[in-house]
């Protein structure tokens, strides 16, 4: 009886403590602001959703940035858990995310002035796609090399201001 009352006693201590260390599962803070939007692409004359295309929310003023092998953070070489890129990323106060399988994407991020960039896991070329001078400086800044996180896929750039709302990205449509 005696041991049946520990046993009891220090499985409800147990939920109690637990309780207080539970994670939570977003990158979510409560002064952040969201960001969402949907990732489409065109096949002949229909629209499909992007599933596991990559998007990434960079401060255009990072500061402290550890610059990281951007390969993770492809959609073909993908590594959600105990990635340094990603951790790079957030550590700056940008996020980074999949689209999930309907294509939608939902980010976290404070105010401040981003570029939202979006590379499509399923629309690519034969050849490695151009980067303006600006992107390139702004990639820099975050990995190297900075060929490495485009490559070949379909990508999407815009820049996005983040006041004190939270912001909808819209439909991202790569043909």
């Amino acid at each position: 009886m005696l041991l049946g009352l520990v046993a009891t006693t220090c499985f409800i201590a147990g939920i109690f403590v637990g309780s207080f260390g539970k994670a939570d599962s977003t990158n979510e803070s409560p002064s952040d602001l969201r960001i969402t939007g949907t990732v489409n692409f065109r096949v002949n004359d229909s629209w499909h959703a992007d599933a596991g295309a990559i998007v990434l929310i960079l401060p255009e003023s990072p500061r402290g940035v550890a610059r990281q092998d951007p390969a993770t953070l492809t959609p073909q070489l993908f590594k959600p858990l105990e990635n340094p890129a990603i951790e790079s990323v957030r550590g700056a106060g940008g996020d980074v995310v999949r689209a999930n399988l309907e294509g939608n994407f939902e980010l976290f991020a404070q105010a401040d002035k981003y570029a939202l960039v979006v590379i499509s896991n399923d629309k690519s070329d034969d050849q490695q796609q151009q980067l303006s001078r600006e992107q390139v400086a702004l990639l820099s800044q975050y990995f190297l090399p900075v060929e490495n996180l485009i490559g070949m896929q379909h990508y999407h750039w815009q820049t996005v201001q983040l006041v004190d709302e939270n912001v909808d990205a819209g439909k991202i449509q790569f043909e």
